[in-house]
């Protein structure tokens, strides 16, 4: 199967460590792509310090110079790479690139699939939070590229659309942020589901000879990207790869208003045992304690 990549990258300037450290995580696995692989960059204008980003030229070298882990993975596997920036705005997020990269892989090769991801975390600087993000990527990435034969057969078959993990559905609405947070299904209203961190795949010709293309409605949210497979596919449709043996874990979310009002924290001793880390916290969104 053809396997391509999309990804894009908002490189802020005061979280340069963050955004480097995704790129680095992402060459573990950049193997597994033989087709299209594009980047879009986010580059932002304000003058706000805490907006500011890194150029185009410096993301351009994490990913190709051969004194980088990712720049010596590239060359040893002859892998090019496409990249083009987008104007930054912080209230669509991802969202800013996501039709154009869609566009670069626009194909109905019913043997050809795409993964979508994007650098986690970069809006992060406390230390605890970012560590949360970097946990959560790894288990993203490990989930849905380590073992490639899985997703192609998946994706092969005619049942379903798209792949990915921490698939989330009516069923774990409480655990997030009540009735306005999930998506409604297009055209009827349905319950809707995505998958939560938004790092998927789906196969290129079950998507693109739907009605695929640029939905102003939804790409005015910041979670538009995250919501997007959920008006193209439905959840009958969208394989989750998550282990059922995670999902007790994925889901025990406790609401704390002392942290940040209507914020929801993960049982983090169950996210210690589950990822096997022993750092001061693991929560997706917010901390709240310390493992002892």
């Amino acid at each position: 199967m053809i396997r391509n990549l999309i990804y894009h990258i908002w490189p802020t300037s005061v979280s340069k460590s963050c955004w480097m450290w995704a790129v680095d995580k992402l060459s573990e696995y950049i193997h597994v792509f033989n087709g299209k692989i594009v980047v879009a960059i986010a580059i932002e204008h304000s003058d706000l310090e805490s907006y500011k980003t890194d150029s185009k030229e410096e993301v351009v070298e994490r990913f190709l110079s051969e004194d980088t882990t990712m720049g010596s993975r590239v060359k040893e596997l002859g892998l090019e790479i496409e990249f083009f920036c987008v104007e930054n705005y912080g209230h669509l997020r991802e969202c800013t690139s996501f039709y154009k990269l869609l566009n670069k892989v626009e194909s109905l090769d019913e043997n050809e699939i795409t993964f979508y991801c994007h650098a986690k975390g970069v809006r992060w600087q406390r230390a605890r939070l970012r560590r949360a993000e970097e946990l959560w990527t790894a288990y993203m990435m490990e989930t849905n590229l380590s073992d490639i034969e899985r997703v192609e057969d998946v994706l092969s078959t005619k049942k379903w659309g798209c792949f990915g993990c921490i698939l989330a559905s009516e069923e774990h609405r409480d655990s997030y942020e009540g009735e306005s947070y999930f998506p409604k299904r297009a055209g009827n209203n349905a319950p809707g589901w995505f998958y939560d961190g938004t790092f998927f795949w789906f196969n290129n010709k079950k998507l693109f000879s739907k009605n695929w293309c640029y939905d102003p409605h939804l790409m005015s949210n910041w979670n538009g990207v995250e919501w997007y497979l959920c008006n193209q596919f439905s959840i009958d449709e969208a394989f989750d790869n998550t282990k059922e043996e995670h999902h007790k874990y994925l889901y025990r979310w406790k609401y704390d208003d002392s942290i940040s009002a209507g914020g929801a924290c993960y049982d983090v001793g169950s996210w210690h045992r589950l990822l096997r880390e022993d750092y001061d916290a693991i929560s997706w969104f917010n901390i709240e304690k310390k493992i002892s």
